[in-house]
């Protein structure tokens, strides 16, 4: 893991750090605000998607916003450009909406009685919300004049062997989260879907198609993440984009176990160094897609899952 510990020492000396101090505490506080008074919980719970939408937005702006003047406050190295003011602005909008829109496919699933369209919806919505995401990204990428490869989706010359070691030095850690009791609360994601056994004569083909959709979101969580917040911003912020990306990604894990939510700001620092070396994603995607099907497995083996019961 030489490479990796390259990437992490280069990253170290390239940045200031009285500021990623700063910006470590600043998380902090908004882990710490959220986990006492149930943010994320009070925003899920709001009656109507577009409240929902209004203040993800608010939170994901404050913590991406907030990132950004404390890393390019009077620094002379910052290009001011009106393109970089919207996106700042559109970016947590288009992952608020991708939150509140838990039910984007329930206009097709009524054509299905219960629960075979309660499945259709639970399982069509991450590809169909990935589906325009990617479409929006791809638009605001050529709206901004930037070049190939779009989104850092650079298949040719992506060292797999070298992810595939990494995955393999996170997987003690993985398992020690799974010991965790927040851990079986919130997996199998599998189980939302258990109903379709009672009317289904294979359910295994089904919990398979969940699961790779379940997939496909973290294609689009990596596009969004490492394609587009720091393959984007690196115009405008350098290698300084990493950080305000792994703020916000942190964020979208307010609703997760803490100390999932924890690693995911050191693990979204981590992938963004990755990204930046690399110019590609599809690495950063296979290590958190191995992470997700992993806990779903994991899931089955600590005292909370299937093969207890």
């Amino acid at each position: 893991m030489r490479k990796l510990y390259k990437y992490v020492i280069d990253y170290y000396y390239a940045i200031d750090f009285t500021r990623f101090l700063i910006i470590t505490v600043f998380t902090g506080i908004f882990v710490y605000l959220n986990y006492q008074y149930k943010i994320d919980l009070q925003i899920r719970t709001l009656p109507t998607v577009w409240l929902k939408t209004a203040w993800y937005s608010l939170l994901f702006f404050i913590l991406f916003a907030g990132t950004y003047v404390i890393v390019l406050i009077k620094n002379k190295e910052f290009k001011k450009d009106y393109f970089f003011y919207l996106l700042l602005v559109t970016a947590p909008v288009i992952f608020a909406l991708k939150m509140s829109f838990t039910g984007i496919s329930n206009q097709y699933s009524h054509v299905l009685a219960f629960p075979e369209g309660r499945f259709w919806n639970l399982t069509l919505h991450w590809p169909v919300k990935g589906f325009f995401i990617f479409l929006l990204l791809c638009f605001l990428w050529k709206a901004g004049g930037y070049k190939p490869p779009v989104l850092g989706l650079k298949w040719k010359g992506t060292d797999w062997k070298w992810y595939f070691k990494i995955f393999l030095y996170m997987l003690p850690f993985l398992l020690l989260a799974s010991l965790t009791p927040d851990f079986e609360k919130t997996y199998p994601r599998l189980k939302a879907v258990y109903f379709i056994e009672e009317i289904s004569q294979a359910p295994e083909l089904l919990y398979l198609f969940y699961e790779l959709c379940y997939g496909s979101d973290f294609f689009t969580i990596e596009i969004f993440f490492r394609g587009f917040l720091v393959m984007a911003f690196i115009r405008y912020a350098g290698i300084n984009s990493i950080l305000p990306m792994a703020v916000f990604y942190c964020a979208i894990h307010f609703g997760k176990p803490l100390a999932e939510c924890i690693s995911s700001y050191f693990g979204g620092i981590l992938l963004g160094i990755i990204v930046y070396r690399q110019q590609s994603v599809w690495g950063g995607f296979f290590i958190h897609l191995g992470i997700a099907w992993s806990m779903e497995l994991l899931s089955y083996i600590n005292p909370g899952g299937l093969l207890s019961g």
